[in-house]
């Protein structure tokens, strides 16, 4: 075949162009000094905490060539235990991912990156068990955990927990004390995964008490004053820590004071009464004289509006013999009964009464407010005195009781407080809208609730079912 002069300029730019692009294709297929590949011989790596393992590099014409190893991003989730020519040694530390690079010392643009990612080991068996199950204060007992893993060479390491302090206590090795009566949980989790776990029930008892001391055994107080008794028991060899501090009270006659299940005496009416202490089998007496006062010290006194009891004058301002008269304010705000000598609130609001005995006369102001507990389930009535909580049950809300709370007077919301008597059972703290209740252990502690004159109180204790 033949071409036109024009055909063959044009097939000899088409040939110069083929070869061109055969020039090009065979220099970039040549290999030149410093481009030979450089990478791990993996592209990622997946490691169980604890585990360690080898990374190898592929050199290729960088053999001999210093390497720089690095975890990027501060990752922690793996460390370098070891470096070498072309290879390097890295340990799982922690859950988690980290980017992991390898580049040449004289040439950080020659480098290569790999995911490495750590994860808890698996675990498929745990057994935590303990000499015996049941404890007196002051004892002690060895807890041991078991446990297999699905990886080979893995042998699982355990944490020591305590479900309440109060009650036991466990260290790093399993060893547990017991510290306080009832039951408490010992749970064994896996060091590096809190919810691969096992737990055990430990009943802890109180010893017996040997003997009971009272601090005094004779106290007066006057008419609406209290008093609180205080005791110690001790075991035979002593102790005071290995018994139970509780005790109970009666009294005798029982009309003259009134006494809660903590042992806080008030004085209802003058006389001498005889109160008898006891803890286990251990008994004691003290004997408190109740006096009225000869005046009037008070100013005001506070009502909860609807309150079923009515409040005795002479109790409440601890002076014999006194009764009311109405002097001014709205007279439906309070009711007057037994023959005066007792009011009721009924209505919000504020009155001014004459109190007297014939020879003491004063003026004091009655303020009635409303009181509303926002919690059905356990504050149910705002007449409530005594209200028992089971600890089973407060668990269940991480050891939290809450409650809304709401004091209004005729001239709007008041201010209150809340408090407890004994902060090792629970703690009483206020919030926005009322107050919680951190329980902390079993026992009895009063909860106080004080807005001015206003003193609000419920004996509660804390159970085990």
């Amino acid at each position: 075949m033949t071409f036109p002069l024009g055909d063959n300029v044009f097939m000899k730019r088409i040939c110069t162009f083929l070869l061109i692009l055969v020039a090009v294709f065979l220099l970039g297929c040549a290999k030149t000094p410093g481009t030979e590949v450089f990478r791990f011989e993996v592209r990622s790596y997946e490691l169980t905490i604890g585990e360690e393992v080898q990374l190898d590099l592929i050199m290729g014409s960088h053999e001999g060539e210093e390497v720089v190893f690095e975890v990027l991003d501060g990752s922690s989730a793996i460390e370098i235990v070891e470096e070498y020519e072309d290879a390097v040694k890295i340990k799982a530390k922690e859950v988690g991912t980290a980017e992991f690079k390898a580049y040449l010392k004289e040439a950080n643009n020659i480098n290569d990156v790999i995911v490495v990612t750590v994860k808890n080991p698996s675990v498929d068996y745990i057994e935590l068990t303990a000499e015996k199950y049941e404890l007196f204060v002051g004892e002690t007992v060895k807890v041991e955990a078991k446990g297999s893993s699905l990886d080979d060479g893995f042998t699982p390491e355990f944490v020591y927990e305590t479900s309440n302090k109060k009650i036991a206590t466990v260290d790093e090795n399993g060893l547990v004390t017991a510290v306080g009566g009832g039951k408490v949980q010992i749970i064994a989790h896996e060091k590096n995964d809190s919810n691969l776990y096992q737990a055990i029930e430990i009943n802890v008892k109180y010893g017996v008490v040997a003997e009971l001391k009272l601090e005094e055994t004779s106290a007066s107080i006057k008419v609406g004053e209290t008093y609180k008794i205080k005791g110690i028991a001790y075991d035979a060899n002593g102790s005071s820590n290995t018994v139970k501090q509780t005790f109970t009270y009666t009294v005798t006659p029982t009309k003259k004071v009134s006494i809660t299940d903590e042992g806080v005496v008030k004085g209802l009416d003058e006389g001498t009464v005889t109160i008898t202490v006891t803890a286990g089998t251990q008994k004691q007496k003290l004997t408190l004289d109740v006096s009225y006062k000869t005046e009037i010290e008070k100013d005001e006194l506070v009502l909860i509006n609807g309150q079923s009891t009515a409040v005795s004058f002479s109790e409440y301002f601890a002076v014999k013999g006194l009764s009311a008269k109405y002097v001014s304010g709205d007279a439906e705000t309070i009711v007057l009964s037994s023959k005066d000598t007792k009011v009721k609130g009924v209505k919000v609001g504020s009155v001014v009464v004459n109190l007297t005995n014939g020879s003491v006369s004063k003026d004091v102001t009655i303020t009635v407010v409303n009181l509303t507990f926002g919690n059905e389930t356990v504050f149910k009535n705002n007449t409530l005195t005594k209200l028992t909580l089971n600890w089973t049950d407060v668990e269940k809300t991480d050891n939290i009781v809450e409650s809304e709370l709401l004091l209004t007077g005729a001239d709007g919301d008041l201010e209150y407080e809340v408090s407890s008597s004994n902060e090792d059972v629970f703690k009483a703290v206020k919030t926005d809208d009322g107050f919680k209740l951190e329980i902390i252990n079993i026992g009895i502690s009063t909860l106080k609730i004080v807005a001015g004159n206003f003193v609000k109180e419920i004996t509660i204790t804390v159970d085990s079912k």
